[in-house]
């Protein structure tokens, strides 16, 4: 997971400048004594390095499973789900 997260993060940032994100509506959810979910809605703009253009690289909601190991929490699995294209038009998005 660490690997697939850097190498995003390496492609995005040569690809998109002044990167921002704004992140709300944070909860966690306690499934069991070593189980949770987080999750939080994020939207998250770059500005296109060959144009600079503004553009919106995700809106939506993301999900983390998370398992308390031993002494700390670990992030077992993330799942994103994009707001839909209708939905961000009804919002104004």
């Amino acid at each position: 997971l660490f690997r697939k997260v850097k190498n995003d993060v390496g492609l995005i940032t040569s690809t998109y400048g002044d990167l921002r994100a704004v992140i709300s509506n944070v909860n966690v959810r306690f499934e069991e004594t070593n189980k949770a979910e987080a999750s939080f809605s994020i939207v998250s703009t770059a500005v296109l390095k060959t144009d600079g253009r503004k553009q919106v690289l995700f809106e939506g909601t993301y999900f983390w499973d998370m398992e308390y190991q031993g002494d700390r929490w670990r992030i077992m699995r993330i799942t994103a789900k994009p707001v839909s294209k209708e939905q961000a038009t009804k919002e104004g998005l």
